[in-house]
């Protein structure tokens, strides 16, 4: 298992190489704007690989205790700790879920329409079909959570 800061410090682009390279032979990856993993689970989980810092992060601050890190280049926590969380559940589990990493999030939603479009015209694993959930670890503020509604 890769740590953390393995998934601060690169660009979205060498993030994404990186993915592309640990699940080579399970992934589908759409365009260079997203990777999916398959999975055995019903659920697919979610992250996007951008921030919304301009500068990729060089230096990596911890705090007394270890448990926040810090840059001076912005962490960009938002959202490669969803990232980071993906692979550490698919690792961990004994029923792998599926995986969806997507690109340039924070500039409109690039990556995922991407994916829309790809599923849309039947270019995606037939299997996507029989998912129950979509969870995506990403958010925003300090002190909420967001749920959508996915009724057909």
């Amino acid at each position: 298992m890769k740590a953390l800061t393995e998934f601060l410090k690169p660009t979205q682009k060498g993030l994404f190489k990186m993915l592309r390279k640990m699940y080579k032979g399970k992934a589908f990856v759409g365009e260079n704007n997203f990777i999916i993993v398959r999975g055995t689970a019903s659920v697919i989980l979610v992250a996007h690989l951008d921030t919304v810092h301009i500068e990729p992060v060089k230096v990596i601050c911890k705090s007394k205790d270890k448990n926040i890190l810090m840059s001076p280049q912005g962490i960009g926590g938002d959202d490669r700790c969803g990232g980071y969380a993906l692979v550490k559940a698919y690792d961990l589990a004994d029923k792998k879920p599926w995986l969806l990493f997507t690109c340039n999030e924070e500039v409109g939603g690039a990556g995922a329409k991407f994916f829309c479009k790809a599923h849309k015209h039947s270019k995606l694993p037939k299997e996507l079909d029989e998912l129950k959930f979509i969870v995506e670890l990403d958010r925003r503020g300090s002190h909420d959570a967001v749920y959508y509604d996915c009724e057909k």
